[in-house]
């Protein structure tokens, strides 16, 4: 039903978005949601793994006072009630696993669905970790567990998926370095190039100019969103690259690369809360968050932060509760009507999570349908 690709945000659509919350009763119900002290992490994937057409949930669920764990969620048919999968999809154990970002992509070319888990440990004040581990898919239905060693210690807050240098292998940006697959489950760091220079907070894989090469696109918190066009495989200090304005909302979050005009060109949409808070300061303000559309002239990107006026979130704009703003979010048809809604993911505290066109706007909706 979804094809497999090798670039990690091809993979996002699933006809479902998993959100969560404590209040909320258009979010899913997990078997153990309601004796569960806890919280989920900040990554989220969607696969079926059991064969019975509708798409399960693979995400990290860290128990109160306890060790995070990655599970599995399967749907019950209906897209809103989930049962802890088992006996065990993982073929070792997955406890003290975080993660943050989770990547569906193919990284052994066999066509079965592989993920890689990208977190961040912070159990050890001022000496933070992070892991870096790969799901392998088997012909049964069960899932290969690989770290990639982390002997430096580097967090893994974000990253992407896709082959960059042209060897048909799937390669990683993660952690500020470019991580080259072996074709088997894999990945080594690359020394002579790094992408610490942006100070990247979020990564995306994509051929954004459609030149048969993937390019990279990064975002961090001191400059705009960046593109780094391939060199036909190569990248260094010499690639050509593209520097785009800084949006008002500038603690960014998230990104998408989706031709939202209808035009031919893949633009850039970017999910980014205000910021900008004083330390220690709580206030939900600085919280809020909205979507910032870079439309795609032929090359040429034209920011434009009124083209969703109805995005912003946060700060008791949507019921009493609407502390924060939505942290990830992406395109998806979630009713099945052939048009993409825009459905934020993984924690939501306000009184929708998606928005969805009608008669020329996008409006605020619930996904699933609460009966």
């Amino acid at each position: 039903m979804f094809p497999l690709y090798q670039e990690s945000i091809r993979n996002q659509r699933a006809g479902i978005a998993f959100t969560w919350g404590y209040d909320e009763s258009y979010h899913q119900h997990f078997d153990d949601r309601l004796d569960r002290k806890g919280y989920f992490g900040n990554g989220q994937a969607y696969h079926d793994i059991d064969g019975d057409g509708f798409q399960d949930i693979l995400v990290t669920f860290h128990p109160e006072g306890g060790t995070g764990v990655l599970r599995w969620y399967l749907n019950s048919g209906d897209d809103r009630r989930f049962t802890q999968a088992g006996p065990s999809p993982f073929t070792s154990s997955t406890i003290g696993l975080n993660a943050h970002k989770i990547l569906k992509t193919d990284v052994n070319n066999d066509r079965i669905a592989d993920f890689i888990a990208l977190g961040v440990d912070e159990s050890i004040p001022g000496n933070y970790t992070g892991n870096f581990t790969v799901l392998i898919g088997r012909t049964d239905g069960r899932f290969d567990v690989r770290d990639i060693p982390n002997p430096d210690r580097y967090w893994f807050h974000n990253g992407a998926a896709g082959d960059l240098d042209g060897d048909g292998h799937v390669d990683v940006i993660t952690a500020t370095f470019l991580w080259r697959g072996d074709g088997r489950g894999g990945f080594s760091r690359r020394m002579d190039y790094s992408l610490g220079a942006h100070s990247p907070l979020v990564y995306e894989i994509v051929d954004i100019d459609r030149d048969g090469w993937n390019d990279i696109i990064v975002r961090g918190p001191f400059t705009g969103t960046t593109i780094i066009y391939n060199d036909r495989g190569s990248f260094s200090s010499a690639n050509r690259t593209v520097v785009l304005p800084m949006a008002t909302y500038q603690a960014v979050m998230d990104i998408e690369i989706i031709d939202v005009d209808g035009d031919g060109d893949l633009d850039l949409v970017e999910l980014a809360q205000r910021g900008g808070n004083p330390p220690g300061s709580n206030d939900p303000i600085y919280f809020a968050s909205r979507l910032t559309v870079f439309r795609n002239q032929g090359g040429r990107f034209e920011m434009d932060e009124a083209f969703f006026p109805e995005s912003h979130d946060g700060n008791s704009l949507h019921g009493p509760t609407d502390r924060y703003g939505w942290s990830v979010f992406k395109f998806d048809d979630l009713d099945g009507d052939g048009v993409d809604e825009i459905v934020a993911e993984n924690y939501q505290d306000g009184t929708y999570n998606a928005l969805t066109r009608r008669n020329g706007r996008w409006v605020p909706v619930v996904f699933p349908v609460v009966p």
